[in-house]
């Protein structure tokens, strides 16, 4: 996984402050691969509530000023049956716990 501790904790962070507990936080695609090189942070969100497209542009926002980095969310709720795309990003994910 291409991303420091500090880095993971600061995402886990603001996602909780802007997106409310309740939010499991996933990384996916190519910062994933520790043989590979640049890339943008893709992050799975699976929410208990929905997250708005205000809250998602906030996140989206934040965490690149922070990370310096592009970052791309999908975002699921929990009641909702996953689209195909959010069900392949979830299977090649890696869940982000505490740090």
């Amino acid at each position: 996984m291409r991303l420091t501790i500090e880095q993971r904790r600061l995402i886990l962070e603001t996602v909780n402050r802007v997106a409310g507990e309740g939010v499991d936080v996933y990384l996916f695609g190519s910062r994933l691969d520790d043989g590979a090189k640049g890339g943008d942070v893709d992050l799975f969100l699976e929410a208990e509530r929905p997250v708005s497209f205000l809250q998602r542009a906030q996140l989206k926002w934040r965490l690149e000023a922070m990370l310096g980095l592009p970052v791309d969310l999908v975002c699921k709720t929990g009641c909702n049956d996953a689209s195909p795309f959010q069900a392949i990003a979830k299977s090649r994910a890696v869940k982000l716990g505490n740090c």
